[in-house]
């Protein structure tokens, strides 16, 4: 778009002479530019933010791992706990991950008397 409007001004530009007609050219270009700097910034704010999401997600993902891995060791002793965790992983294939987390912070306390 940025180079249709450049290409415009520029036919605009060798077709008039008139100063106020390239005083008006001037004006839009300048505005143009600007508009160019700002959604670049607005670029490198948004890549950032992807970034940052990312991150924690990847956090997210490495954390539910290590609480699933510590979940199925302290249950392996017990042959019940292990098919209720079993079964609380399929759940977490059918109902999402939050679910999961929130079953297996419940099922903790119990983990611990044992």
């Amino acid at each position: 778009m940025s180079r249709e409007l450049s290409r415009l001004l520029s036919g605009v530009e060798s077709e008039y002479s008139e100063t106020s007609v390239r005083s008006a050219v001037r004006e839009v270009r300048e505005r143009l530019q600007k508009m160019m700097l700002y959604s670049g910034h607005m670029d490198d704010r948004l890549r950032s933010k992807v970034r940052g999401l990312q991150a924690a997600v990847n956090q997210y993902l490495q954390a539910e791992k290590s609480v699933l891995a510590l979940t199925k060791v302290m249950f392996q002793d017990t042959n019940q706990k292990v098919k209720e965790l079993e079964l609380v992983r399929l759940g977490f294939q059918k109902h999402g991950r939050k679910r999961i987390l929130v079953r297996l912070v419940n099922m903790l306390p119990i983990c611990l008397t044992m």
